[in-house]
């Protein structure tokens, strides 16, 4: 992740927190970091055993992780607004 990826990123995640801090739930800290390079969550089929599903629906995120304790949160780079810098088509949803 480049650093004027980790800005929009923080930029953009502080921009939807009401107060404007954000709080660790779990240690109350508010030290976060993101990381989010190249970073895709798959869907997992729900038959048994449970396969991952290689070629199936992605979702493309950036992990907000606490500094304190390590609490991590998965966040939508679409939903967040910042694809595109991520290298993603926002017409399409797919990487250019």
């Amino acid at each position: 992740m480049t650093e004027d990826q980790k800005i929009a990123s923080m930029k953009a995640i502080q921009e939807r927190i009401p107060s404007g801090e954000m709080f660790c739930p779990l240690c109350k800290t508010n030290r976060w970091t993101v990381q989010g390079d190249g970073l895709i969550v798959h869907t997992v089929q729900r038959d048994y055993p449970i396969k991952m599903n290689v070629g199936g629906q992605t979702l493309p995120c950036l992990a907000l992780i606490c500094q304190n304790c390590g609490n991590t949160h998965f966040l939508n780079i679409f939903i967040l607004g910042i694809a595109e810098i991520f290298g993603f088509d926002l017409k399409t949803k797919e990487a250019k």
